[in-house]
């Protein structure tokens, strides 16, 4: 698993995801105008944001490095425009899934899981939010897969 890189890429997901996440929601969504411990808010943010986008954004991770390898993405801007999508298709999805999911579950013993498993997608983030920290997330992730590739590469030349 760790041969291609797996752990580093998911792991770089999840950190990198949440700080632009977080960083992305505290530019654009909210006023800090009157708020005089901002930077204690971004870090309780980005906690919160690495806890309960763990999954999401592994997920979107995922389906990112599948689609760029038969659609041959090769260049960081083909993994920064693709990772916007991906993401918000992927928050699109799991905020239709958790929404449901809380409707059916509403009262029951699996009722608290819904944010663990559908992550922040079901607040309901601004799309613009979404899709820059996508691609900058993307763009991380571009690096890593080029990195372990080109290790890989290597050792297989050498074998």
């Amino acid at each position: 698993m760790t041969r291609s890189g797996s752990i580093a890429y998911y792991l770089a997901a999840v950190v990198c995801g949440s700080f632009f996440f977080t960083l992305a929601h505290f530019l654009i969504g909210t006023d800090r105008s009157g708020d005089p411990d901002w930077a204690r808010a971004i870090l309780f943010s980005f906690f919160l944001g690495t806890i309960f986008m763990c999954i999401p954004e592994i997920l979107a991770a995922f389906v990112l490095r599948r689609l760029a390898g038969p659609l041959h993405w090769t260049k960081a801007w083909h993994w920064a425009i693709g990772g916007a999508g991906v993401f918000l298709l992927v928050l699109i999805v799991l905020g239709f899934l958790g929404t449901e999911f809380d409707r059916v579950a509403a009262g029951s013993r699996i009722a608290p899981l819904g944010p663990f498993f559908f992550g922040q997608a079901t607040m309901r983030s601004g799309i613009w939010q979404t899709l820059s920290a996508g691609a900058l997330t993307a763009l991380v992730l571009f690096s890593v897969q080029r990195a372990f590739g080109r290790q890989e590469t290597a050792q297989q030349k050498s074998v």
